[in-house]
This record gives C-alpha cells, structure tokens and sequence, in this order.
C-alpha cells in the first residue's frame, strides 16, 4: 500500500485512482488510508505484477541495439526461486 504522506499528496493533487503494488505495513494502518481514500471517492486499487517477467523483459531490452549488455556476450535468464530463511 502506499504510505501515507504519499496518499495525502496525491489526494491534494486532485488523482481519482491510486493503483500500487505490493503492501507493507504503514504506521497509521491501511484502514486509515482506505477511509481517507473512500473520503475523497478515490479507488484504491491492488494491482498484481509479474517481478519475474518483468525483470526478464528489462534484461532483454538492455541486451538488444542500444543497450548496456549489447555486445558485451551476456545472455541473462531470471530464476525465480524461494529465499531461504
């Protein structure tokens, strides 16, 4: 969820949706912006991203013309894996 201080500032500046990726928890807790949000009529909204294809895609473009792994002989693949605790 975005914090706070960043909720306030896109609601002062007139945003009517507030789309984010990924949660933490915030001092104030996400009731609190869910209400300020509701408040206002904005849409909070969770939205769901592929890191995985995302990174990959990153790393391909910066592989091809133009790029800073262009020429250089490197062929990057992303490995999603579990970290270990």
């Amino acid at each position: 969820t975005p914090c706070i201080d960043c909720v306030k500032k896109l609601l002062n500046a007139g945003i009517a949706r507030i789309e984010y990726v990924g949660s933490y928890q915030n001092a104030r807790g996400k009731e609190y912006i869910e209400e300020i949000c509701a408040a206002r009529g904005v849409a909070l909204v969770a939205k769901e991203l592929d890191w995985e294809k995302l990174f990959q895609e990153a790393f391909d473009s910066l592989s091809k013309p133009g790029g800073a792994f262009y020429k250089q002989g490197l062929n990057l693949r992303i490995k999603k894996e579990e970290l270990s605790r």
